[in-house]
């Protein structure tokens, strides 16, 4: 009877413990379960709160003190595209500068097929424009892009001011001199001759243009113009010498500094292109677009331009260097919304400069 008792008793402990085991294996899946029911609810509201509204972005941009455009989202009245004609790859510089940035659709993460590639360049300052339109038109001459560039002929200090860094370049006093020289000896007697297209011309960009062919290389235009986020406007661009070299002009009224001693600042008033219109009246989705945007600020307008409109659509891929640093905080809270925009959209987006 002893042992019985004992095998009972040890019967009852095995029962006893089996269950408390199997109890506590519930109460960690229960645990588990809770937890993800908790993550998920904070991701989601970590989503929700992550991705801005449209109404947000305007009412940053409106309170920031750099509006140009009264109604960014107001719908896109467009020409019908008549015709049809293959798929292109389209290269939108918008700030080409000195030309350094006409090729930079070679870093595109996919190259969607072979074939040449349309790059359209807009450059606001005119005597910049006329320095890329003379190197585009060398470029579809078939030059390679160190001679194009070597149409406009540097004298040796200009090139080394030109080559050299930013840094170097404010402690250099005697690149002042040197750009100031080239400029009025080689730009400044060009650049209103009516040798650069106007915005007028910007139909040309269509594949339903009276004459349009299909390219069999590269294909360079240049048009002297800013871009921004409405329409039928003028604008007044400011720069200094030294923008010539370390960076472009703007509307904006920031980085035009005077670096040397006597060193010009200009004003030219440039029509402005609705670039979010002009892409839907001249591209398709059957297009690739890489867009690049270094336009000194604007940049602020004409995101929320393209993103309120289907012209985002057109865009695979995007290159744009940001310039919050010249601005207030509203400036810095609209660029955050508009990353986090970009981001969700699923364009390929590169950060340029």
């Amino acid at each position: 009877s002893v042992v019985i008792l004992v095998m009972t008793a040890n019967k009852g402990q095995g029962y006893f413990k089996t269950k408390c085991l199997a109890f506590s294996y519930y109460i960690k899946i229960i645990a588990v379960l809770f937890g993800v029911f908790v993550a998920n609810g904070i991701i989601s509201i970590w989503m929700h709160e992550a991705t801005p509204r449209m109404e947000d972005v305007m009412s940053l941009y409106r309170t920031s003190g750099i509006s140009n455009c009264p109604n960014l989202t107001e719908a896109i009245k467009t020409k019908t595209m008549a015709g049809s004609c293959p798929p292109r790859k389209i290269y939108i510089d918008a700030g080409a500068n000195l030309a350094n940035s006409l090729y930079l659709y070679n870093e595109a993460q996919k190259e969607p097929w072979e074939g040449p590639w349309e790059v359209f360049a807009f450059e606001a300052t005119p005597e910049l424009a006329y320095y890329t339109k003379v190197v585009t038109d060398a470029l579809n001459e078939g030059l390679p892009i160190d001679e194009a560039q070597a149409k406009i002929h540097w004298d040796e200090k200009t090139d080394k001011c030109v080559q050299d860094s930013y840094k170097r370049l404010v402690e250099a006093k005697e690149c002042g001199p040197a750009v100031e020289k080239w400029h009025h000896e080689k730009i400044a007697p060009f650049s209103n001759s009516g040798q650069i297209p106007y915005p007028e011309n910007l139909d040309t960009a269509s594949c339903s243009t009276s004459g349009w062919v299909a390219p069999t290389r590269n294909r360079f235009t240049t048009f002297n113009g800013a871009v921004c986020g409405c329409e039928n406007m003028e604008i007044t661009m400011m720069h200094s010498t030294g923008n010539y070299i370390d960076g472009g002009s703007n509307s904006k009224g920031f980085s035009v500094d005077h670096h040397w001693k006597n060193e010009t600042v200009a004003s030219h008033h440039v029509p402005c292109v609705d670039l979010a219109k002009w892409m839907l009246e001249n591209f398709r989705k059957e297009d690739y677009v890489f867009l690049k945007l270094d336009i000194e600020g604007s940049e602020y307008e004409v995101m929320p331009r393209l993103l309120a409109s289907e012209a985002w659509g057109l865009i695979d891929e995007l290159s744009c260097e940001f310039h919050s640093r010249f601005f207030n905080d509203y400036v810095k809270q609209l660029e955050k919304k508009l990353y986090l925009l970009i981001k969700k959209s699923g364009v390929i987006f590169h950060e340029h400069g």
